[in-house]
């Protein structure tokens, strides 16, 4: 079994976040925390100020009323979290691919067997603004594009991966 962490440690230094995966962050980390988080503290903060001073009706609707941007902002903390803490790593054998994400879970762990992958290749994505990342498709017994693993920062590191895929399970 062959283990390829995203960083590629047979042919790089330990894989580590830096670049454009480190920028787009931290471009992250100042809405996420200065506007959303920080108006939802507000917003309950004044709500519960206000308990005993306004109607109960116009209170329960201060208290339920934002509890869709609640959600959403845990989601958005989480995900920055997992963007900055998490790795990716690929174990190919013969038999097949695995791709477990972690420490946190984030629902990206796959496991392929070596039939159901008919062609691998890889993806360039375009920010908006920065550097480019790069995904690693591959197509399944239904001829659809379907993503292994995501938002590699280099391109090396991810045609390192399809190589590996290639010459170990045998695809193409």
């Amino acid at each position: 079994m062959t283990r390829v962490r995203q960083g590629a440690p047979q042919a790089y230094p330990s894989p580590r976040k830096d670049g454009p995966v480190l920028r787009h962050g931290f471009c992250r980390l100042r809405p996420c925390i200065g506007m959303w988080s920080s108006h939802t503290i507000f917003w309950y903060g004044t709500a519960i100020k206000n308990i005993g001073h306004v109607p109960l009706p116009m209170t329960l609707l201060m208290v339920l009323f934002p509890i869709g941007h609640v959600a959403v902002g845990f989601y958005i903390v989480y995900d920055l979290l997992c963007g900055f803490a998490n790795r990716t790593d690929a174990m190919i054998s013969p038999a097949g691919v695995k791709c477990r994400t972690g420490p946190l879970p984030r629902g990206r762990n796959q496991d392929l067997r070596a039939g159901e992958i008919h062609d691998i290749k890889v993806r360039e994505r375009q920010a908006r603004r920065g550097d480019p990342s790069y995904s690693l498709m591959y197509v399944d017994a239904a001829n659809k594009e379907r993503t292994l693993v995501k938002g590699m920062p280099h391109r090396d590191q991810a045609e390192f991966i399809e190589v590996s895929i290639r010459e170990v399970v045998g695809v193409g």
